[in-house]
């Protein structure tokens, strides 16, 4: 099997996709990030996960991912991932990525009768 390649950060700008490669809770690992204030809330939460790469398209640095699952998601390498060019159809990575949301909540208002 070829060498583990490390893709972390940002360096894939296509991450809402990557959370379907997380299902498998044992393979998702992370640490979460909780802020609140008045009708606001957010949670962050950094997940590593492992997938095959199934396919690259080096002229728009798409790369196409298998999950644990064996779910399919095509994600964009961004200009940090450097040593692009090294990575294989084939190859075992390991992806890094943060899952966020944001709660807004606000009174109703009212109605005209």
């Amino acid at each position: 099997m070829k060498q583990a390649r490390i893709i972390s950060g940002a360096i894939l700008l296509g991450a809402a996709a990557l959370p379907t490669l997380a299902h498998a809770q044992a393979a998702a690992k992370g640490a979460a990030l909780v802020a609140s204030a008045p009708g606001q809330a957010t949670i962050a939460k950094a997940v590593s996960v492992s997938a095959t790469v199934e396919a690259i398209d080096p002229a728009t640095r798409q790369v196409t991912l298998k999950g644990p699952r064996g779910d399919l998601n095509t994600v964009t390498a961004g200009p940090e991932l450097r040593n692009f060019e090294q990575i294989k159809v084939g190859d075992q990575i390991r992806a890094l990525y943060t899952e966020a949301v944001a709660l807004s909540v606000e009174p109703a208002k009212k109605r005209k009768k």
